[in-house]
């Protein structure tokens, strides 16, 4: 026995699939119209008499989402334990060995350690970013804030400046507004990230 698929909806008793391929339908009004798209006359009438749409708002700064890659990835087998050492781990190192890790560790602590000039360019660029809001917006409570490693003195010279930007202001909940303000006032090379609602590579 051969299943038979009927393109109607569920059967009822007395009701017989119906065949899409043969049915007869009336014809269409836009028939022979050519390339033009096939729109309903429905759709025309709410597109003539109704209200003109509008297309949708797109912040021309906004980057499309980019891969973010780990910094230590996933090793394969990773869900299996770990067999015993090739070798017994030494309790001890050796008195050389345990002075050339501690050079290497003070040399690497002092080229991550932010220089002073770092620590100043990061100072001015907060206070940059919010006189230029409260001159924009006067009268409005904006406060720019650092937080992460920019916060908790963890961070280096080359560390990226995270920035969080405190307000009742409605307007300021989408960074179009902000990336329409800095573009006005020279700076370069920045881009927002949709979801994200963040600001990357600000220079001024």
């Amino acid at each position: 026995m051969q299943a038979q698929h009927s393109n109607s909806v569920p059967s009822t008793p007395f009701q017989q699939p119906n065949d899409m391929r043969y049915t007869s339908r009336s014809p269409s009004p836009h028939r022979g119209l050519g390339s033009q798209s096939p729109r309903s006359v429905v759709s025309e009438a709410v597109g003539q008499n109704g209200a003109p749409r509008h297309a949708p708002n797109f912040c021309k700064f906004e980057a499309g989402a980019e891969p973010r890659k780990r910094r230590i990835p996933y090793a394969e087998g990773g869900e299996f334990e770990l067999g015993p050492p090739r070798k017994e781990p030494r309790k001890s190192l050796a008195p050389h060995e345990e002075k050339k890790l501690s050079n290497d560790m003070r040399e690497l602590y002092n080229r991550l350690l932010p220089s002073e000039e770092s620590e100043q360019r990061r100072a001015q660029l907060i206070r940059k970013l919010e006189k230029m809001m409260k001159d924009e917006w006067p009268g409005n409570d904006i406060h720019v804030n650092v937080f992460g490693s920019s916060g908790n003195l963890l961070s280096s010279s080359d560390s990226d400046v995270d920035i969080c930007i405190t307000t009742t202001m409605k307007k300021l909940e989408s960074m179009h507004s902000l990336a329409i303000l800095l573009d006005r006032r020279t700076f370069c090379q920045f881009r927002t990230r949709s979801g994200r609602d963040a600001l990357n590579q600000g220079r001024s």
